[in-house]
């Protein structure tokens, strides 16, 4: 079952397909029986002004859904990663940084026990 939100997408969408629809028929219209031409560009202003103003009011709403959804999913993300990483990897990341700052002449952070001199 696809998330409520998908239908008010889908609303949208047709809301501006037959906006365009009805702008597309008045300039047939007006073509066909000889119309006022600017009376018909009046009209399609009109359409045009109500479908961006509602189209306008749904996406500053969803915008606001979107962005807590994208928070909720980007915490769901990271708990699957880390529950996915193996906790032994950090030694590694670990150490590869530090042969980043030998090579780039800064001294390291910390000593790893196995590269300690022999004797201690």
């Amino acid at each position: 079952m696809p998330p409520l939100r998908f239908p008010v997408y889908e609303d949208l969408y047709l809301l501006n397909v037959y906006a365009q629809s009805m702008v597309d028929q008045l300039n047939e219209i007006t073509s066909k029986f000889s119309l006022n031409q600017e009376t018909s560009v009046y009209y399609q202003c009109l359409i045009q002004y109500v479908r961006a103003g509602v189209s306008q009011e749904i996406v500053e709403f969803m915008a606001a859904i979107e962005h807590t959804d994208a928070w909720l999913f980007e915490s769901q993300r990271k708990v699957e990663e880390k529950s996915l990483r193996d906790p032994d990897d950090v030694y590694s990341l670990v150490r590869d940084r530090e042969q980043e700052r030998l090579q780039q002449g800064l001294p390291p952070r910390i000593r790893f026990l196995d590269d300690a001199p022999a004797g201690r």
